[in-house]
């Protein structure tokens, strides 16, 4: 079953399409209109406006875009009766690689593998729940942010920067560049910038999105890891105010790795790190400063 945050509330959409809407203010839950078709996991979720906005692929960040729905509230086609939650279909957009133009959902056999080998080689590994043995598609998703609350931006891994808008409904090409991050970047508007993890290293970072091409402004670099612990999955919650909730998860094993060789009996148990992080600015010489507060270190049975 997949989480989703949705303003104040909480969405939950297990694999049959089934979706509950959990609200924090009176604490009730309710079933909404499923999800048609159903997928797996949906691993792309924003909200933008008074809409959910949830992208599915085929394995996680890393391979092919199939699936773009809206969450929204109104009269469902073909229905009559009261307004209510109902998921919306949306097109999916159309990727220029290679001077070629592609369609997300084509199947990873009809692209040109042999042209992807260079940027291949120095691709590394999604941090968030991409586990695949097959190369990356060139087209597929590898960051995702909102920008004025208006547009999506999605990057791809060898096809640049495209953004949605929710007005239009319509996809257009914002570049060749690609967002210097890992998986999803929020915005903080106290300082006009994006912040996420940068796709270098995986350690937070601030982006100005108002630049031609984007690049890092600054980095908090995260004391080294022992070697037991291996990164599964960074998240990041803006609080308000300039500050920043930083959620990371690990896995301990006995090799500093996870192999699947390695029997369930010889690993310990996984472990998620909350830390706040406050975003400043340097009165003197107008800076940015990233201040590092109080963990809290929470393991799993």
């Amino acid at each position: 079953m997949d989480f989703m945050a949705f303003k104040n509330n909480i969405i939950a959409v297990d694999h049959e399409g089934r979706t509950l809407l959990y609200d924090t203010a009176s604490r009730a839950v309710r079933a909404l209109n499923p999800m048609q078709p159903p997928l797996r996991s949906y691993n792309i979720f924003v909200t933008v406006g008074d809409s959910l906005y949830v992208m599915a692929s085929e394995a996680g960040l890393g391979s092919r875009l199939i699936w773009f729905h809206a969450l929204i509230y109104g009269q469902p086609p073909d229905f009559i009766g009261q307004q209510d939650w109902y998921w919306r279909p949306l097109d999916l957009p159309c990727f220029d690689y290679e001077g070629a133009h592609y369609k997300s959902d084509l199947p990873h056999s009809d692209y040109d593998s042999d042209a992807d080998e260079d940027w291949n080689a120095d691709y590394t590994d999604s941090a968030d729940d991409t586990n695949t043995n097959e190369s990356p598609h060139p087209c597929a998703i590898c960051a995702y942010t909102v920008v004025g609350n208006s547009q999506i931006w999605v990057s791809t891994l060898g096809a640049g920067t495209y953004s949605f808008d929710i007005v239009s409904g319509t996809w257009s090409k914002v570049g060749m560049w690609v967002l210097p991050f890992r998986g999803r970047a929020v915005y903080v508007p106290e300082h006009n910038l994006w912040f996420g993890f940068s796709d270098k290293d995986d350690q937070l970072c601030a982006v100005d999105l108002a630049l031609t091409q984007p690049v890092l402004q600054k980095v908090l670099e995260d004391p080294p890891l022992p070697e037991a612990c291996s990164p599964m999955a960074s998240h990041l919650l803006h609080l308000g105010s300039g500050k920043l909730c930083v959620q990371r998860l690990f896995q301990k094993t006995q090799q500093g790795s996870l192999l699947q060789s390695v029997p369930s009996d010889e690993k310990d148990e996984g472990f998620a790190v909350l830390a706040g992080v406050e975003v400043r600015r340097d009165d003197g010489i107008g800076d940015l400063q990233m201040i590092k507060h109080k963990s809290m270190h929470y393991g799993f049975d």
